[in-house]
């Protein structure tokens, strides 16, 4: 298979922004062609909007063959797809990457037709963005961003009903591993806070949120 990336174009772009989503070698994502088991597959580029992926593994050989092709990014041993349902997670534990603009917890999915080879994908969640300058003379590096809702799930396994063009994640109000809050570690990997803002991304549903 050959992915390559679709909002605009061929691209992903974040709105009002110059961040551009890419792959980096060694991405895993799901891909569906049976009814009842997801197969991983690797990127094998970095540093690109479009890449080859190859098979690495599978969760079973069984199923019957669908009528067309699904993928969701990123890999979760718990991903699913049922009744033209994907089944993802939003992790409540987020980890920067500067290679990605911490993207790398962004949820997106794909369909295809079964007889085509590329899968263009779409984003399915929100991205909170935080532009962030030392305010502090004693503090050098952050490491860690914490956001908390006291009415709203921020993180846990999400559904995207894909077969009918909904592409917004949405949790799953009563499965197990839910969170009012998500935490992005590793922030020190961005560098010395400064005058220059740092910026960080944190993934969550999309929506509108209060308190």
């Amino acid at each position: 298979y050959e992915i390559s990336l679709g909002l605009v174009g061929s691209e992903m772009c974040i709105r009002d922004s110059d961040y551009y989503f890419r792959w980096q070698k060694g991405d895993l994502l799901s891909v569906f062609t049976r009814d009842d088991s997801h197969r991983k597959y690797q990127t094998l580029s970095g540093d690109v909007i479009r890449t080859v992926i190859e098979y690495v593994s599978t969760t079973s050989e069984s199923g019957n063959a669908i009528d067309a092709h699904y993928a969701i990014f990123p890999y979760a041993e718990n991903n699913a797809l049922a009744g033209g349902m994907l089944h993802g997670v939003i992790p409540s534990a987020q980890e920067y990457t500067a290679d990605k603009v911490n993207l790398n917890a962004a949820v997106m999915v794909a369909k295809i037709p079964a007889d085509e080879k590329e899968f263009s994908f779409k984003n399915s969640c929100a991205l909170l963005k935080f532009n962030i300058t030392k305010t502090d003379a004693f503090l050098a590096k952050l490491k860690s961003i914490t956001v908390t809702s006291k009415s709203h799930k921020l993180a846990g396994p999400v559904t995207v009903d894909i077969d009918n063009d909904e592409f917004t994640a949405v949790i799953e109000a009563n499965a197990a591993g839910t969170s009012n809050t998500v935490t992005l570690t590793g922030c020190e990997e961005a560098g010395i806070l400064s005058g220059k803002p740092l910026t960080f991304f944190i993934a969550i549903p999309a929506g509108t949120y209060e308190a």
